[in-house]
């Protein structure tokens, strides 16, 4: 059983309200559209689901007991984010909310979002600031997306990328 798994029952009770915080610092950052299809990769409990009013909502997260609570209406999908069993070029918006540092192959989580992206995708990850990798995974994402705006959150790094052209 997983770190995730094992505190299922309190995960939102511990984590919810810096996702919401980080979310609503997002936002007003991007422009999400009615037709739009977003992934949340590491989606957890599905917290970031209401915030997000487009067509089709997905979630992938390896953790089983946290797809259990996400919301009833929600599509969850149990799988690491290095491994997302989706079709390629499906998506508009990828989301991968702290939970990038969690990844076991980084290099390999980042050409499965890529993959999964349509062309013009933009990707929201976030770093949490006091891990001790958290400059190389930003470098990371800076060698493998053109950064569009980087914000400062409490807690973490937020990238707001595309694809390199």
């Amino acid at each position: 059983m997983s770190y995730y798994d094992s505190i299922a029952s309190s995960y939102d009770r511990l984590h919810k309200e810096e996702q919401v915080r980080k979310l609503k610092t997002i936002l007003p950052h991007i422009t999400v559209l009615p037709h739009h299809a977003l992934l949340d990769v590491g989606c957890g409990t599905g917290v970031a689901f209401p915030f997000f009013n487009c067509s089709v909502k997905i979630g992938v997260d390896p953790a089983g007991q946290l797809l259990r609570r996400a919301p009833k209406l929600s599509q969850v999908v149990h799988a690491a984010g290095e491994a997302i069993p989706l079709r390629n070029g499906t998506f508009d918006i990828i989301l991968c909310l702290t939970a990038f540092h969690n990844f076991t192959d980084h290099q390999k989580g980042l050409e499965e979002m890529k993959r999964v992206a349509r062309p013009d995708a933009i990707f929201i990850i976030t770093i949490l600031k006091k891990i001790a990798k958290a400059q190389m995974l930003g470098d990371m994402i800076k060698s493998n997306f053109t950064v569009i705006k980087e914000l400062d959150d409490l807690h973490d790094n937020i990238y707001i990328c595309k694809n390199i052209n």
